[in-house]
C-alpha cells in the first residue's frame, strides 16, 4: 500500500472537504476525487458520506482512517529508528516555515546550517502554517517554525520569540486601537488556512464584529503597500515587522483585542525525538 494514499485519506477526512484536502496537499481536487473512487471500488466498501459538498466518514470509513494512522505512525518510528545507522552523508533533515519567514531566513539558515552540520542535508518546505501542521503529523516533516496562538495536542512546542499581533495602518497615531473601530474601515485580512488569518477571524467572530469591507491577499508586502497607501489596515506579528524594510509612513499599533501571546515556536510531533542537528536548528533560527 501507498503511504501517500494513506495521507491522502487522513486529509480528506480531516478537512471533510475534497477542495481543502486538495489545497493542504497541493493535488487537484480531480485527481483526489479519483482515488477515492478507486479506493472504494478496490476495498468494495463505501468509506465517505457525501453531504452536500462536504465528505463524512462513514463506519467503515472510521476504521480505515484508524489504521491509516497508525500505518503512518509506524513508519514515523521506523524512519526514526532507522536514522542512527546511516552514514553522515545520508542524513537528512527536513523542516518547514511559512513563506514570507523562509524568505527572511533561508539566506542566514543555510551557510551556518551546512557549516555545522556538513553530513545533513537540510531540506526546507515553504508552506502555509496549517499545511506544515499536517505535514508534522503525516511525518512528512520533522520540524516545522510558524506562530502559534492554540496549541495541538500532538504537538511538541519550544517558544523562540514571544509575540503577538498588530495594527498596521497609514495613521498619525500609533496608540492602542479596537478591532471594533478598525472594522469601521477595510480591513486587509490573510486567508484563513493562515495562521493570522485564523486568528483575526476567530476573534472578530468571537466579538460579533463585521467589518465594513475585508480585502483578502495572503501577500505580506502587498498587504504592507496597501495600507502604507491608505486602502486599510493590516495586521502582522512584531517579529516579522522588525525584520521587514516598512514603509516609513506605515504605523504600528497594538490591538486591544488582540492582546493574547502568537509567539514565534518550533514545532515537532510528541513522539518525535529531536536530533542534534534539529536542535542546532533550533538555535539559529533565535539567531536571526
Amino acid at each position: 500500500m501507498d503511504l501517500r494514499e494513506l495521507t491522502y485519506f487522513a486529509a480528506i477526512a480531516e478537512h471533510g472537504s475534497l477542495s481543502d484536502a486538495a489545497r493542504s496537499l497541493y493535488v487537484s481536487q480531480p485527481a483526489l476525487s479519483k482515488y477515492v473512487k478507486q479506493l472504494e471500488a478496490g476495498l468494495g466498501l463505501r468509506l465517505f458520506r457525501r453531504e452536500k459538498r462536504q465528505m463524512a466518514l462513514t463506519e467503515a470509513g472510521r476504521c480505515y482512517l484508524d489504521y491509516a494512522w497508525r500505518m503512518l505512525a509506524l513508519n514515523q518510528e521506523m524512519d526514526s529508528a532507522l536514522e542512527r545507522f546511516r552514514a553522515p552523508e545520508q542524513r537528512l533533515l527536513r523542516a518547514g516555515m511559512p513563506a514570507f519567514r523562509f524568505g527572511l531566513c533561508v539566506a542566514n539558515v543555510l551557510p551556518a546550517f551546512t557549516e555545522r552540520f556538513p553530513g545533513t542535508k537540510l531540506q526546507l518546505t515553504e508552506a502555509r502554517s496549517e499545511a506544515l501542521d499536517e505535514a508534522l503529523l503525516r511525518g512528512e516533516i520533522g520540524i516545522a517554525f510558524f506562530h502559534v496562538f492554540r496549541a495541538h495536542p500532538d504537538l511538541a512546542y519550544e517558544t523562540i520569540e514571544p509575540d503577538r499581533l498588530y495594527a498596521v495602518r497609514s495613521a498619525s497615531s500609533a496608540g492602542t486601537v479596537t478591532l471594533k473601530a478598525l472594522a469601521r474601515g477595510t480591513l486587509i485580512l490573510p486567508p484563513a488556512d493562515q495562521r493570522t488569518g485564523q486568528l483575526l477571524r476567530e476573534t472578530l467572530g468571537r466579538l460579533g464584529i463585521t467589518p465594513e469591507k475585508v480585502i483578502e491577499s495572503s501577500n505580506i508586502r502587498a498587504s504592507l503597500a496597501l495600507a502604507a497607501n491608505g486602502h486599510g489596515t493590516a495586521f502582522l506579528s512584531g517579529g516579522l515587522l522588525r525584520r521587514s524594510d516598512t514603509d516609513p509612513r506605515l504605523t504600528l499599533s497594538p490591538v486591544a483585542e488582540l492582546d493574547m501571546p502568537f509567539d514565534f515556536c518550533a514545532a515537532w510531533r510528541k513522539d518525535h525525538t529531536l536530533t542534534e542537528a534539529e536542535r542546532g536548528l533550533i538555535e539559529m533560527m533565535r539567531k536571526i
